[in-house]
């Protein structure tokens, strides 16, 4: 996972290697590496250095090459990662808070459906009093926002099903185009009829942030 836009993360341990040569005698020029530790072969220096198999070593698990986080100094073994998996979900939960905090769309508290699901740090929670009860009972702090969801009825698209399927059948063939299907109208008012009495909805995370500064 790429956290942010820089040069790929240097190892602060790299694997041992060795080039591999086209001929027996050790003549030929070098046309690949690898690693002392696992065998990997790779087709530059530079990659077979940051290899990243992960091997046992006394009863442990140790990476050939080694990444040490930018932040708190720890081991972080996963390859062209500047962070440990703490520090970057540390970055990630920064990174969702400052979009929140920038949301050109907002609504207060008060006003939002209280029988309506909420989304914080990627969790979904069945309404605010619901939430509020979840942070209380794990002494968590209340963000300033959450994400608002919004109603998705279900109901089924004519088009996209008449065009797959004369799609699915005619494959393979020229010069078949919807001209040449009939009860396309009829189709479309049973499918109109059909979605008008469904009654299944589902919520979707939306690009509105509730504000729980002042209830």
């Amino acid at each position: 996972m790429v956290v942010e836009s820089k040069p790929r993360a240097e190892p602060s341990r790299r694997a041992t290697v060795e080039s591999l040569v086209k001929t027996s005698d050790l003549t030929g020029p070098i046309v690949a590496w690898f690693c002392t530790n696992c065998g990997t072969v790779y087709r530059t220096k530079d990659d077979a250095e940051r290899c990243t198999v992960k091997t046992r070593d006394r009863d442990r698990s140790k990476h050939c090459t080694e990444w040490t986080c930018e932040d708190c100094g720890e081991p972080a073994f996963s390859a062209y990662q500047w962070y440990c998996h703490g520090c970057l979900d540390k970055k990630r939960k920064a990174r969702l808070e400052l979009k929140l905090a920038n949301s050109l769309s907002v609504v207060k508290a008060k006003d939002y459906p209280s029988d309506r699901p909420i989304i914080h740090d990627d969790d979904w929670h069945a309404s605010l009093d619901e939430f509020l009860e979840h942070c209380e009972e794990e002494g968590l702090g209340v963000p300033a926002r959450v994400w608002a969801t919004e109603p998705e009825k279900f109901g089924l698209d004519a088009d996209d099903i008449l065009s797959g399927a004369l799609e699915n059948w005619s494959e393979g063939c020229d010069d078949f185009d919807m001209d040449l299907i009939h009860g396309e109208d009829e189709f479309r008012a049973a499918v109109k009829a059909f979605n008008e009495i469904q009654t299944a909805v589902i919520y979707c995370e939306c690009n509105t942030a509730v504000d729980l500064t002042d209830g």
